[in-house]
């Protein structure tokens, strides 16, 4: 009896190992943030396949505009939604956009980085266990979206990719 607890105990131990181990961390995930937003910033944008309320963007083929109001884009890619908002008053060098993220305490990441005339951002907020809002910005434009630890930096580069395309 003790040696079946004892192998139940070991496998329940394992388990919880493995687990751990293969489930990402919101660090890993703005370790990849990291290092996509400065190759996503350098790199030549991605040509605007879109055309909708004066913007030029690019937009993954997974995505599609779900309402379109003044400054505002609501697109989904399945059930994830993301928030696309663009202020025609504000230059690619602008910080008004990112001086307003700023927000609470559940501030996970905040990293700005400059480039060509360009001032962008991504800021990151734990909204609940779990879950994170994910705002990445250029100048007057930023998207924003929530998900879960295991797709952020997913998510994130292809916020990053749209954003940089717009014109």
């Amino acid at each position: 009896m003790l040696r079946k607890n004892i192998y139940f105990l070991l496998g329940v131990l394992l388990l919880v190992v493995i687990n751990g181990c293969s489930s990402p961390s919101i660090e890993k995930e703005t370790e990849i943030i990291h290092e996509t937003l400065e190759k996503t910033l350098t790199s030549p944008p991605k040509q605007p396949n879109k055309k909708i309320a004066g913007l030029s963007f690019y937009l993954p083929a997974s995505m599609a505009i779900k309402q379109e109001q003044p400054y505002n884009l609501l697109i989904a890619e399945g059930e994830q939604t993301y928030i696309l908002f663009s202020n025609p008053n504000e230059k690619a060098d602008s910080e008004t956009l990112y001086k307003m993220s700023e927000k609470n305490e559940y501030l996970v990441m905040k990293e700005t980085y400059r480039e060509a005339g360009k001032f962008g951002y991504v800021v990151i907020y734990e909204a609940a266990d779990d879950l994170y809002e994910v705002t990445i910005g250029i100048g007057g434009v930023k998207m924003t979206t929530e998900t879960n630890t295991r797709y952020v930096a997913e998510k994130a580069k292809k916020m990053m990719e749209i954003v940089a395309s717009i014109q």
